[in-house]
């Protein structure tokens, strides 16, 4: 309860007063993306020089107050030490709330083994997500990611890990509209619901692709 109280009074405060140390941080560990998206540039770009581990643990030890974290990429789940790097958060960010963490599922075993041996990890926040990119019905999806039976990977992604979903630990669907998927979000939730009649729309968020140099 505490981590959710401190989370709110740093939103209501970064909205009525210039604040000394940001709630959020969206951390893009890794350049490495083994998707050839075609509303995405990163897989085009060699990662170099990469925070290593020790880096890591020296930024969150100082910059701890963090009550929000997005570890993204890329695919992070490519970093053989992801596994050490978000114990390295969680061990050092004492007020940290929520965490999520977005994946395209390209490579099912090596994504499901390691959410699993997070979920093993203490103490983790009150709300931990995992974010699985989906931006089309089955044929459309491998066509926009750039790689076939990407939605059959996706698929085997979100029924090995939501036996061990509850209300701390949460998968949702990431779909990002672009001029290649417009007008395919209805069909995409009943594609999915195909396979998996319980999920609902509400188990989908929306992203919007832009051109931006924000990453590149």
């Amino acid at each position: 309860m505490k981590d959710q109280i401190f989370l709110t009074k740093q939103i209501l405060e970064s909205n009525l007063k210039d604040v000394r140390f940001p709630y959020k941080l969206n951390f893009c560990l890794t350049y490495k993306c083994n998707s050839k998206c075609l509303s995405c540039d990163i897989w085009k770009i060699k990662s170099t020089n990469e925070l290593n581990s020790n880096e890591l643990r020296s930024f969150f030890e100082r910059s701890n107050k963090f009550s929000w974290i997005d570890v993204t990429g890329g695919e992070v789940f490519l970093r053989k030490d992801i596994i050490e790097i978000i114990d390295i958060i969680l061990q050092n960010c004492k007020y940290l709330y929520h965490l999520h963490i977005p994946t395209n599922s390209i490579i099912a075993d090596l994504t499901v083994d390691r959410i699993k041996e997070i979920l093993k990890l203490k103490p983790l926040p009150k709300k931990f997500t995992i974010t699985i990119s989906i931006d089309g019905p089955p044929d459309l999806h491998d066509h926009v990611r750039g790689i076939e039976g990407n939605w059959e990977s996706t698929m085997e992604v979100y029924n090995d890990l939501r036996k061990y979903e509850n209300k701390n630990f949460k998968i949702f669907f990431g779909f990002t509209l672009s001029k290649l998927n417009l007008g395919k979000f209805q069909e995409t939730v009943l594609s999915v619901q195909k396979e998996f009649p319980q999920v609902k729309y509400e188990d989908f968020h929306m992203n919007i692709a832009h051109t931006s140099g924000h990453y590149y």
